[in-house]
């Protein structure tokens, strides 16, 4: 089953299917994978205009007014369809940039939600302020090719950069060339500083990114399923062989731990403190090694055709593996940990 569970979920869920796929989402972001460079996919500027960018902020600074639990059910729709483009790390961004205390960060936050600004989220940075200014490297920035504001950690707090004098973005070879990472290098750029927000930028971070591993995972089974029951093999269809039941079987219950762990998260946000930080750090040790077993064994169910060029299942295997590196799995658990001796 998907996140979505209430009726108004279930619609919004399958409105953004249904665009998705009209739009030929999955397509989109093949035609990326040999692109001398990213632009903004051409569905852009009507995921703007449907809202979705701001869902989960506030009405008086643009936003729709709901939440993260709405947020999240089109994410997992997004996973699903291997969608290119920022969308991930411009919600993330708009986010924190929404509970920020500071007025000039909550200024950014309008540019964020219709469009016209795209976000680079890093959670592992290694930056530093001096009078003001931002000197430091960030080695992967997630929707770095595109971003024109930088939001990474810095200590405890977080800055936030926009792209201009002081600051280099190289965008090196992808494995995820649908939505690439970059390196990001600030040499005396101006910047915001959010005290102490570098918490609720990693949850909600490991919120969302775990949504989207979601997506990945959910669709990888219904896609190994789907092959299995049409693929003849001794006269039967695979899907009656047992390893390959195995397989699927496997996938099925990784999928529904991460799909409930993020619902819990999702409601988690909506309260705030340990809690969220808990149930955050709980989906994102569970839905990112889903989505890796997911996609893996997609590719195994599929067997020599999937690795072939033409189909999907590279696609899939290039999202999950950059979610396994941005969600950092084991350093969730050791946050867990932590969180329940406290």
């Amino acid at each position: 089953m998907p996140i979505a569970i209430s009726d108004d979920h279930l619609m919004l869920g399958g409105t953004a299917a249904d665009m998705l796929e009209n739009r030929d989402a999955r397509g989109a972001a093949r035609a990326l994978l040999e692109a001398p460079e990213e632009a903004l996919p051409e569905m852009w500027d009507e995921i703007a205009g449907l809202g979705w960018l701001g869902l989960h902020v506030p009405e008086d600074l643009g936003g729709s007014g709901f939440g993260l639990e709405e947020l999240v059910v089109v994410v997992e729709e997004l996973g699903r369809a291997v969608a290119p483009g920022p969308f991930v790390p411009t919600v993330i961004a708009g986010a924190v940039l929404a509970s920020a205390d500071e007025e000039d960060a909550a200024k950014l936050v309008r540019g964020l939600v219709d469009g016209s600004v795209t976000a680079g989220v890093a959670l592992a940075a290694d930056v530093g302020l001096d009078g003001g200014a931002v000197f430091g490297q960030c080695e992967a920035v997630l929707g770095g090719g595109l971003a024109q504001l930088f939001v990474v950690t810095a200590g405890d707090d977080v800055v936030v950069v926009e792209r201009g004098d002081g600051v280099t973005v190289e965008v090196p070879p992808n494995l995820d060339p649908s939505r690439r990472s970059a390196k990001v290098t600030f040499d005396g750029a101006e910047g915001i500083v959010v005290r102490g927000a570098r918490s609720h930028l990693v949850d909600v971070a490991r919120l969302v990114l775990s949504a989207e591993a979601v997506g990945v995972a959910r669709e990888c089974t219904q896609l190994a399923a789907a092959y299995a029951r049409e693929r003849q093999q001794f006269g039967r269809p695979i899907a009656m062989f047992q390893a390959v039941k195995h397989h699927c079987a496997n996938m099925s219950v990784a999928s529904e731990m991460a799909t409930a762990a993020v619902w819990d998260a999702a409601r988690a946000s909506a309260t705030g403190g340990d809690q969220f930080s808990f149930a955050a750090a709980v989906a994102a040790t569970l839905a990112a090694p889903a989505a890796d077993l997911c996609a893996n064994l997609n590719t195994q169910v599929h067997g020599g055709i999937a690795i072939t060029w033409e189909s999907d299942a590279h696609l899939y295997m290039r999202r999950a593996t950059a979610l396994l590196n941005f969600l950092d799995a084991p350093r969730a658990a050791e946050d867990l940990v932590d969180l329940t001796r406290r």
